[in-house]
């Protein structure tokens, strides 16, 4: 799945104290994936071919293997991911043995 360039942008905006944490937009592209993989789908658009993704408050927008667009909507019912589930994830996505 790529990330294009206008969600990088808009996840400085959106979210900027995970920005600060981050190291390299690496890191952050790991960081939208991540959500995009363990959000949960809210609505199919465009017959099925694109799709919306909400993480905590953040929503995805997708088209085919695009993330195109993201927005935040505090007033929507909130998608908890809890660290676990994260930490499961780097370590798959990292493929760290224990």
């Amino acid at each position: 799945m790529k990330v294009s360039t206008k969600v990088i942008e808009k996840y400085f905006e959106l979210c900027p104290s995970s920005t600060l944490k981050s190291d390299s937009f690496a890191e952050i592209e790991f960081k939208i994936l991540r959500a995009v993989e363990l959000g949960k789908v809210i609505e199919y658009i465009d017959g099925g071919n694109g799709m919306v993704v909400r993480y905590h408050h953040l929503n995805f927008i997708l088209d085919r293997n695009l993330i195109v667009d993201m927005k935040k909507d505090t007033e929507a019912r909130f998608v908890h991911i809890s660290e676990k589930r994260k930490s499961e994830y780097y370590n798959t996505y990292n493929k760290v043995l224990v």
